[in-house]
């Protein structure tokens, strides 16, 4: 770029990519630099700049005012090569940029201790390049849009729609990814979205174009966290949008199981209510919750709204988490040794980790009362199910109530199959958390997690 500065001129440069720097916030590349300078000195974007939200915006007006303007802005880059050189090594000297080596590619940060001139359009600037790469920048340039793939489609039911993602990029559905699909599937992709595939290191390696990884769940350890972090990917996953329907679960499996809603609902069906001599008939024994301890294991947002609820039908509620006891809590902490032999209900609501797989076992269902029930609506393999299975047809338990399992979908040979009294057990398909509201709750989540990446925010990234 030949350009005749004088001192003014110059330092008005440095402090341009200074205050694009400070506003970029992360360490920026020497291409990208360059990139920046063509536009600092192109009159029809910085003329313009302010009127628009998006870099991708702003580029498509400046076409559209000129047609050559993306040779013009590539010409006016590679020109700038020398410049560039020349004002961050004034910028070093002044101590005001901390250079380093980033994967062969020198970058600047920008020191803290740094004054310089404000300048509103060139922070702006900086603004809206956050959080896009050199490559992104290219990718505006020739018109290309962000490749986001959706692995598992239907793992939130064909009812979600997810038409609003187009507005994101070059969007690609799968109904259902096989884990062996998962390369196939996710070629060239920037944005992947699963719920359940596996994103191995061995995945991750095959997958270069892979800047973020979206989860339509809460848990990620399905996802090889460290490795992604050492490969540059964010992962990203949505938590709380589901409390109020997994807590509303809990209470439709435990009232179906001390009320026997399904028998009393067949004797009627079945005729055997028509032939009868009474009004009534009570040969499933009704229980009230008002008088039963309702044991919670693992308190957080979805264990605590249980427990409210449970109090307020009248029962008494205590907890315990492998965690110790909280603080500043309404309910009275108890060791896992009480919660078993008091508790007449016990649900779960703790995460899946070394401490909880197992945790109900052949010992644990010993301990508890005959007459009591389990709910599980939080990971399957906190229960041992051949456990479970012995401990029903053994009536060591008076019943369970399963959301979720061991492997998912339950295998045609599960021990849970052998239970000899049907009624004694209750399963449905891993729907606690999947109300239509929900559900809708995770897509939007979703979309506004990938709506953040884009503009260099991070949200919901787990760390």
């Amino acid at each position: 770029m030949n350009i005749q500065m004088n001192k003014n001129q110059e330092d008005f440069l440095i402090d341009s990519l200074l205050n694009f720097t400070k506003a970029y916030h992360k360490s920026v590349g020497m291409d990208l630099y360059q990139c920046v300078l063509a536009f600092l000195n192109t009159p029809l974007v910085m003329n313009n700049i302010l009127r628009f939200k998006t870099l991708s915006q702003l580029v498509g007006y400046c076409i559209s005012q000129n047609p050559d303007f993306v040779s013009d802005i590539k010409e006016r880059a590679e020109e700038s090569k020398s410049l560039i050189t020349h004002l961050l090594g004034i910028a070093l000297v002044r101590q005001c940029l901390i250079f380093d080596i980033n994967e062969q590619v020198v970058t600047a940060l920008l020191n803290d201790d740094c004054h310089f001139n404000y300048d509103r359009k060139s922070y702006y600037l900086g603004n809206l390049f956050k959080g896009i790469t050199y490559r992104d920048f290219l990718n505006i340039l020739s018109g290309k849009k962000h490749k986001i793939v959706v692995l598992q489609r239907d793992s939130v039911g064909k009812d979600i729609d997810f038409s609003f993602f187009e507005a994101l990029g070059d969007i690609t559905y799968y109904n259902q990814t096989a884990e062996n699909e998962i390369i196939k599937h996710s070629l060239g992709a920037e944005v992947i979205v699963t719920n359940k595939n596996h994103m191995t290191s061995e995945i991750i390696d095959q997958l270069p174009d892979l800047r973020l990884i979206c989860l339509l769940a809460t848990g990620y350890n399905n996802i090889d966290i460290e490795y992604a972090k050492a490969k540059g990917i964010k992962v990203a996953n949505v938590s709380g949008y589901s409390t109020d329907s997994v807590v509303q679960e809990t209470f439709a499996l435990a009232l179906e199981l001390i009320e026997h809603i399904h028998q009393y609902d067949q004797y009627v069906k079945q005729g055997s209510y028509s032939l009868s001599d009474s009004f009534s008939f009570f040969e499933y024994p009704i229980k009230e919750l008002s008088e039963l301890v309702w044991g919670i294991v693992g308190l957080g947002a979805i264990g605590r709204k249980t427990a409210s609820i449970a109090q307020s039908f009248g029962a008494h509620v205590q907890y315990y988490s492998v965690h110790g006891p909280h603080n500043n809590e309404s309910y009275p902490y108890v060791d896992f040794k009480t919660l078993l032999e008091t508790s007449d209900i016990i649900s779960i609501h703790a995460p899946l980790n070394d401490k909880t797989y197992h945790m109900f076992n052949k010992s644990a269902f010993h301990q508890m009362k005959d007459s009591a029930y389990l709910i599980n609506v939080a990971r399957g393999p906190i229960v041992d199910e051949q456990a479970l299975s012995d401990a029903l047809n053994n009536h060591e338990i008076a019943g369970a109530g399963l959301d979720v399992f061991e492997k998912e979908p339950l295998p045609s040979d599960s021990p849970l199959f052998m239970v000899n009294n049907k009624d004694q057990l209750i399963m449905v398909p891993h729907i606690g958390w999947g109300s239509k509201s929900a559900r809708e709750r995770l897509v939007k989540e979703v979309y506004l997690n990938i709506e953040a990446f884009f503009k260099g925010e991070e949200r919901n990234i787990v760390q």
